[in-house]
């Protein structure tokens, strides 16, 4: 449904836009795919926030809901993140196992680095007394752009072609 409402805008574009898109598409799809994904942060955040709170408990000022809500958020983002990058933008046909589980192992290894460094930056509000909703933000700005780097150079990479041989071996005779 998003790649058709990605494909469905791009037809829209006047030509100009049309050219940019195509100069710059891995990086827009990125862009787009990320953007969706942020949100999908957000929202899980919030929601998490609010169950919390039905339960009595606040992701505000207290640790363990608020490592939970930020726990949670990250599982269901990542995984969104995975199939989406894999599929939409970094184009992985990759269907051997051992490439996909080298691929999944490699980009969660790559996100769980980012989640250390999100549930640090999440935790501000209850050791700092930061504001929570300006922490979502700061922080999907900060892992977006290091999720996209280490995705693109060390996830999704190309694999460089076998050089061909200069002189094929002789076959017995």
């Amino acid at each position: 449904m998003l790649e058709k409402l990605l494909l469905f805008v791009v037809k829209l574009l006047p030509k100009p836009l049309k050219k940019i898109w195509e100069k710059n598409e891995h990086a827009l799809r990125y862009i787009y795919y990320g953007g969706w994904t942020t949100v999908l942060s957000i929202l899980t955040k919030f929601i998490g926030k609010w169950l919390f709170l039905l339960a009595g408990l606040s992701v505000d000022t207290q640790k363990i809901p608020n490592s939970i809500n930020t726990a949670v958020s990250w599982v269901i983002c990542a995984t969104f993140a995975f199939v989406v990058n894999k599929k939409y933008v970094f184009y992985s046909k990759s269907t051997e196992k051992s490439d996909v589980l080298r691929e999944a192992s490699t980009f969660f290894g790559a996100r769980g680095f980012t989640f250390f460094l999100e549930w640090g930056l999440m935790l501000m509000p209850t050791i700092f007394g930061w504001n929570y909703n300006l922490m979502v933000l700061l922080s999907q700005f900060i892992i977006f752009a290091l999720n996209y780097i280490f995705s693109r150079l060390l996830v999704f990479r190309k694999k460089k072609e076998p050089e061909a041989q200069a002189e094929s071996p002789a076959e017995p005779e």
